[in-house]
């Protein structure tokens, strides 16, 4: 997928991406989904924290910034959900607003 980047035109799309990237747990778990697509088992064991990437994941999931897909198993397991950032970056619009005179 090539890069693409997530246009923030309100300041209240703003709250969750500050929650996301306020986080060294969330920040890492989104650089590793922006290099390939994991399962939540790889992620944890990549971070050694499990808990922090169940609600990472959660978060990034919320702000809509992860993506899904279903793993095709091998013969007698069980799928499973891989994750991928939809966005390789965050840009806000900036609109210039002439100040009033008097």
């Amino acid at each position: 997928m090539g890069k693409r980047t997530r246009i923030i035109n309100d300041p209240s799309d703003l709250v969750p991406l500050l929650l996301a990237f306020g986080s060294e747990v969330h920040k890492r778990v989104f650089e590793e989904l922006c290099e390939d697509w994991r399962t939540e088992a790889e992620l944890s064991e990549l971070m050694s924290d499990e808990r922090g990437v169940h609600r990472s994941l959660e978060l990034l999931k919320k702000s809509g910034l992860v993506e899904t897909k279903w793993k095709m198993p091998k013969p007698g397991e069980s799928p499973e959900k891989e994750y991928h950032s939809s966005y390789s970056t965050p840009g806000s619009r900036r609109t210039s607003y002439a100040p009033w005179r008097i």
